[in-house]
């Protein structure tokens, strides 16, 4: 698994959102995202960096939204 989809894979994890929840929010297939965890494919630099992004919002929304 690329360095980037790992980070990206344990981010999830720890914000509590499930592949199928970040793959609709992000507009990444859940199929291409599986396989990237799998070392099957690749996403592209520019790719993994938007996903990167993507999980960064999500975890200041998570962070802004605590009592």
């Amino acid at each position: 698994m690329d360095v980037q989809i790992s980070a990206i894979t344990e981010k999830l994890k720890n914000l509590g959102c499930s592949n199928e929840t970040f793959c609709a929010v992000a507009g990444i297939s859940p199929a291409q995202l599986s396989r990237a965890q799998r070392g099957l494919t690749v996403i592209s630099g520019p790719e993994s960096l938007r996903l990167s992004e993507i999980v960064r919002a999500l975890r200041e929304i998570q962070e802004a939204a605590k009592p």
